[in-house]
C-alpha cells in the first residue's frame, strides 16, 4: 500500500512540497559543479597527475579506484560546516544557498 501524499499544490497540482523541495535542492545541487571555489579546492589538493592529498587525513590517494568491472571517482569536496545543521534541519531557503554557495577557506 502505498503512503498518503499531501496536498498537491505545485507545478499545476501535480506536485506535493516535498516533491517541489528535491526538485529545488537537485538543480541547486547541478549548480555547485560549476562553482568555482569547489574546482580550486580540488586543484589545489592536486599534488601530482592523478594524486590528491585529503585535507583532512593529509593521506595522498588516488584520484580513482576500480570497483569491480570499472574506475569511480575516490576524490570529493565537501563543505567544512554541513549545508543543513542536523540539530535544526532545514529552515529556510536563504540559508541553505548561502550554506551551499560558500566561498573557499
Amino acid at each position: 500500500m502505498a503512503r498518503p501524499a499531501g496536498p498537491k499544490t505545485r507545478c499545476n497540482n501535480q506536485w506535493t512540497e516535498s516533491r517541489f523541495k528535491t526538485f529545488i535542492q537537485s538543480l541547486l545541487r547541478q549548480g555547485t559543479r560549476r562553482w568555482a571555489p569547489i574546482t580550486e579546492t580540488e586543484k589545489d589538493a592536486r599534488v601530482e597527475r592523478g594524486m590528491y592529498k585529503c585535507a583532512l587525513c593529509k593521506e595522498v590517494v588516488p584520484a580513482t579506484i576500480k570497483s569491480g568491472k570499472k574506475r569511480v571517482r575516490n576524490v570529493f569536496v565537501d563543505h567544512i560546516e554541513p549545508v543543513v545543521d542536523p540539530t535544526t534541519g532545514f529552515t529556510n531557503w536563504d540559508e541553505y544557498i548561502n550554506n551551499m554557495f560558500c566561498e573557499k577557506h
